[in-house]
């Protein structure tokens, strides 16, 4: 099975550092080592929990017409913008140039008009994963509205005071875990992330059983890890259809997004059948690198 050491052709620096950055002596662009993969537009992995399937369909590209969840297969269907309609189940989903998660299981299908940029994900698992969700309401798509955005973007900007003493309410960063164990019967957890104005992303974590994966619709945004010498290292997103994958128990954080920034979060137990457990998380005791 793969273990995520692609060959890929990295360049020593990248070389494109934003405004949006505070420099530090101690971070350098330069390869990437072996805890992270950095590719594009398509990827695909095997674990022990399953084989993992993602592919990127930019605004331009004509999106399936039509798209089947096969036998023994999970799959969804992210949307971070465009407009059109859904079709799933016989009901009609409209989507206004906001995001959209929808959930399939094994022989749904779903019927799409419009132009999106968006990703589809297919997973098989080798052992399904039994997760009944907590509460009586239990969801298979979640279609975020304008307000909800809105209000997003002001709680974040409150959250972190030096963001809110620079900026005004409602320029914070984006992120709405939308879908995952605890709502719905999706393996995956999937959160949608958007940027704002003075956004610095989340603290410095880790997840010792857990893939986590970042998928980018548009914009820019750094990504910060720690790799295994305990040296940390920064590299930018750059393009839409970037794909960065983390493997477990990596330090990470998401430290910076441009105002345009528009992308996803999967979360991924590598244990066959796993749990994603929030409270197996783990902050850096020391290290919190804005």
């Amino acid at each position: 099975m793969n273990d995520f050491r692609l060959k890929l052709n990295v360049p020593h620096k990248l070389g494109i550092i934003s405004t949006m950055e505070n420099q530090k002596d101690e971070f350098k662009y330069y390869q990437l080592p072996k805890e992270v993969v950095r590719t594009t537009n398509h990827f695909e992995v095997e674990k022990p929990s399953g084989k993992l399937e993602i592919n990127f369909y930019p605004p331009e590209t004509p999106f399936p017409e039509e798209i089947s969840c096969l036998e023994h297969e999970n799959l969804w269907i992210l949307i971070a913008s465009g407009n059109g309609t859904i079709t799933k189940s016989s009901q009609d989903f409209t989507i206004d140039n906001v995001p959209a998660v929808f959930f399939l299981q094994t022989a749904e299908t779903i019927k799409t008009q419009g132009q999106f940029s968006a990703w589809i994900v297919r997973l098989k698992e080798t052992t399904p994963t039994s997760n009944p969700p907590t509460g009586n309401t239990v969801i298979s798509e979640k279609i975020l509205t304008a307000k909800e955005l809105k209000d997003l973007k002001e709680e974040a900007a409150k959250a972190h005071p030096s963001v809110a003493e620079k900026f005004p309410a409602g320029k914070g960063e984006t992120i709405c875990w939308a879908l995952g164990q605890w709502n719905s019967q999706s393996p995956l957890n999937i959160a949608f992330e958007g940027g704002g104005l003075g956004s610095i992303g989340d603290e410095m974590h880790k997840e010792p059983q857990v893939v986590e994966i970042h998928l980018v619709n548009q914009g820019r945004c750094v990504l910060t890890c720690i790799d295994e010498n305990n040296n940390p290292f920064k590299f930018p997103q750059q393009k839409k259809g970037d794909l960065v994958i983390i493997q477990p128990g990596t330090f990470c954080q998401m430290s910076r997004y441009s105002g345009d920034y528009k992308g996803f979060t999967i979360k991924w137990a590598v244990e066959p059948g796993g749990l994603i457990d929030p409270k197996a998380k783990i902050y850096h005791p020391l290290l919190n690198l804005f």
